[in-house]
Formats: structure tokens, sequence, C-alpha cells
């Protein structure tokens, strides 16, 4: 079976960095991943859907990792952001 790894080509902007560092954060507190309400909580944003937006794209990147089917699965990838 082949491994699928995305190629980070953009780097994030500074709300998308805000995101990133929150779930990493959240992960290494809590030992799993904040809810999609949960970031849109600490983000300030209107609502969830801006909170999946910004993950789904972070997702695309490559820069966070999602498990198909399970909640709160959210983690950073790997490697090291700066």
């Amino acid at each position: 079976m082949a491994m699928n790894y995305k190629v980070r080509r953009t780097r994030m902007t500074p709300k998308q960095k805000k995101v990133y560092d929150y779930i990493d954060s959240f992960w290494s507190a809590n030992g799993y991943g904040p809810s999609q309400n949960e970031i849109a909580q600490h983000m300030n944003f209107n609502s969830r859907s801006q909170a999946y937006a910004m993950t789904t794209n972070l997702i695309d990147q490559g820069f966070l990792k999602k498990q198909p089917g399970k909640i709160r699965s959210l983690e950073v990838c790997d490697e090291q952001i700066s």
C-alpha cells in the first residue's frame, strides 16, 4: 500500500499559524485534538464553519492530519513548522 504524502507548497498565514499552534498545544495538554467548536471559540470565529475551513485548508497543505471517521483526531504533522 503506497503512502500518500502531501507537499507543502505555501507558507501559513498568521491566522493559520495561530490555529496550528492552538491545535499543537491542545494536543500536548490533552492527548487529543480540539473540536471545531473549541477552535472557533479560541479563535473568536463567528461559526464552526470558519474553523472547519481553516483546518481543512491546513490538512490540504500538509500541516495537519486527521484520521477519517474519528472525532478529535486533528493533530500537527511530525515536521517542525517555524
